[in-house]
């Protein structure tokens, strides 16, 4: 199982690095690297604590880091 969640998450940064790399970030695999964390973190709130804004706040989160670089 935790191969398989290995490679996934693998896949995910992947995309993430080739959309950020489309959109010219400068440095795309750390870009999907924080996406991919605040994307986690999020879905590990709501399993946790309940919360279901949890997306919306690290959509925030996303949005407020990329307007400062």
């Amino acid at each position: 199982m935790r191969v398989a969640i290995r490679d996934h998450k693998r896949e995910i940064l992947r995309y993430l690095a080739e959309l950020a790399t489309a959109a010219e970030e400068a440095d795309p695999e750390k870009v999907a690297a924080i996406v991919l964390t605040l994307a986690d973190g999020a879905a590990c709130v709501r399993v946790s604590v309940g919360d279901q804004g949890a997306a919306a706040l690290a959509r925030e989160a996303a949005s407020r880091l990329l307007a400062h670089r």
